[in-house]
């Protein structure tokens, strides 16, 4: 990351700065992760990693445009592994690209159950189990206020996400498998903080693997 790109609000809360990072992307109904280990991690490298599934994903720079993609990113969802040189090993910060505002195909997380997916897919792929889990803004940086309900719900590394979240994020559940928060206390059909229904969203399959791009 370029502190020297980022806001004075940004860089002072930004906890990655400096860190390690590596960026891949993973499919949950295919089964699939793609990690990316470059030196340069310049910008479409996201876009690269998915090219070669032109059934599924447009073009770059297509595929990043919110507005008028086609396909986008397909099932794909993009993500930024952070390791803290001070502590190499340690297991570091898992960054899911995350927005309640995209379209399903962004390349985004766009429900706390898409993370949740995403978090599941990773584990069974190698992921460290105390990885924390990070939600991303287009920033690369993770609001406050969305750090602040991962604490309080207990949805801080990918080992309480696998066997947490699962539990909270169910058809008829208290928790919105949209926004994340306890709305659903009485019987609704919509969540009252973001107005998604409370019904789940089921992925379709395909190809399934890990891969490891090196350069």
């Amino acid at each position: 990351m370029d502190p020297s790109r980022m806001r004075p609000k940004d860089k002072a809360q930004c906890p990655w700065i400096g860190w390690g990072m590596s960026k891949g992307v993973t499919h949950p109904a295919r089964d699939l992760s793609i990690l990316a280990h470059k030196d340069s991690l310049h910008r479409g490298l996201h876009a690269e990693l998915v090219a070669e599934f032109t059934d599924e994903v447009d073009p770059y720079p297509l595929c990043y445009d919110e507005k008028n993609h086609q396909k986008g990113f397909g099932g794909f969802t993009r993500f930024v592994a952070f390791t803290n040189p001070q502590y190499p090993k340690n297991p570091g910060v898992l960054g899911i690209d995350w927005s309640l505002a995209c379209r399903p195909t962004s390349g985004v997380a766009v429900s706390m159950w898409q993370v949740m997916r995403v978090v599941q897919t990773t584990l069974r792929h190698g992921l460290h189990p105390q990885t924390e889990i990070a939600l991303l803004d287009w920033r690369m940086c993770e609001d406050e206020f969305v750090k602040a309900w991962r604490y309080e719900t207990g949805l801080v590394t990918a080992e309480n996400w696998a066997n947490r979240a699962p539990i909270l994020f169910v058809l008829m559940g208290h928790h919105c498998l949209r926004c994340g928060m306890k709305t659903f206390e009485r019987k609704n059909k919509f969540c009252f903080r973001c107005g998604a229904p409370s019904q789940n969203i089921k992925p379709e399959g395909g190809r399934s693997h890990v891969e490891t791009r090196l350069s």
